[in-house]
């Protein structure tokens, strides 16, 4: 074939709806950019996470002594509050 049919058939293609190659999309190629950091830094996803098992084991820590002192109460006793020590000092 020759460079000038082979240029026609590229126009009646163009004009027919041939296949028409796409660009690459911008970054897609092999010398894009990395991407940036969009999502909270991984030390303050520590500190959340730290501030959550401690808020956590407080709270265990509170749930196990009230019911300690709620199976002392169902148990028939009246002595079962904790004693103030700052009041016996006095």
């Amino acid at each position: 074939m020759s460079a000038e049919s082979l240029a026609n058939r590229h126009r009646r293609l163009m004009v027919d709806g041939g296949a028409r190659p796409e660009p690459p999309e911008p970054g897609s190629g092999p010398d894009r950019e990395p991407p940036q950091d969009q999502g909270p830094s991984a030390l303050v996803l520590l500190v959340v996470t730290a501030l959550l098992v401690v808020g956590g084991y407080f709270l265990s820590m509170k749930l196990r002594d009230m019911g300690r002192l709620q199976d002392c109460v169902m148990s028939g006793r009246t002595n079962c509050a904790p004693i103030d020590r700052s009041v016996l000092s006095h």
